[in-house]
């Protein structure tokens, strides 16, 4: 867009290999606004750099910006692949920029989840003695406030009579797929904080990180993390028997 902030000409993005969405905006600068302008047609939707009738092989900034955007855009989807797939995060949920409603590119959290054995054996073999989550990896995303909230939605299972803690840890995701340390974020940004776990009825089960349940035990919990404004979040989620 130029000028008086009208939209002049729309460029498809390539899709995002992550499955993110993904939207930006160009707006020319003042001192090229009559280069800009002249470069249009009569409708004023579109950008033709052969309209300013330049000599050869002079500056021409409206092609020098087009190329400029198109090369951005192409550069921006390369992502380097994980090393393996333990190191893939399956999800993220990103909030490019908060302008008074929420304008968020998705596509979930981080669906990596680690399990941890309850212990013991006996009748039914392995499904008896295994606990597990299930973390959906498309959480939504909501303005509390000021706050950035992503609400994940987690699935607790267990059919071993025992009592269980379900911990979350929220993470920065970085670029390339990396990520910050639970509890860090990158200088001059804050780090995600869990707000609680909440039952499906929007009732809260607990606050902090973690949860305790009794099993056996096949239920949804949802769990609110605080979203930093221009960031891109995951959450780990862990369960184990409590400590008798």
């Amino acid at each position: 867009m130029r000028g008086p902030r009208f939209i002049v000409k729309y460029l498809e993005a390539p899709p995002d290999p992550r499955g993110l969405s993904l939207a930006g905006v160009f707006v020319a600068d003042e001192s090229l606004e009559d280069e800009f302008a002249r470069s249009e047609p009569v409708a004023h939707d579109d950008w033709l750099p052969e309209n300013l009738q330049l000599e050869k092989f002079a500056r021409n900034p409206v092609k020098q910006s087009l190329d400029k955007l198109k090369e951005t855009l192409r550069r921006k989807v390369v992502v380097d692949g994980p090393s393996s797939a333990e190191e893939l995060h399956e999800g993220t949920a990103r909030v490019a920029t908060q302008l008074g409603s929420l304008l968020s590119g998705i596509d979930g959290g981080d669906a990596r989840q680690r399990k941890q054995s309850g212990g013991g054996s006996g009748a039914g073999g392995g499904a008896s003695r295994v606990a597990r989550t299930r973390l959906d990896p498309a959480p939504s995303l909501r303005l509390d406030g000021e706050s950035i909230v992503a609400r994940f939605r987690c699935e607790v299972i267990s059919n071993r009579a025992a009592s269980l803690v379900v911990s979350a840890s929220p993470r920065v995701i970085l670029d390339g797929n990396a990520s910050e340390a639970a509890g860090d974020a990158p200088v001059g940004m804050a780090a995600p904080t869990i707000v609680g776990w909440f039952d499906v009825e929007g009732d809260r089960a607990s606050t902090g990180d973690r949860l305790q349940v009794s099993a056996p035990i096949d239920r949804v919990f949802l769990i609110d993390v605080v979203q930093p404004t221009d960031t891109m979040i995951g959450l780990d989620v862990t369960v184990e028997e409590a400590e008798p």
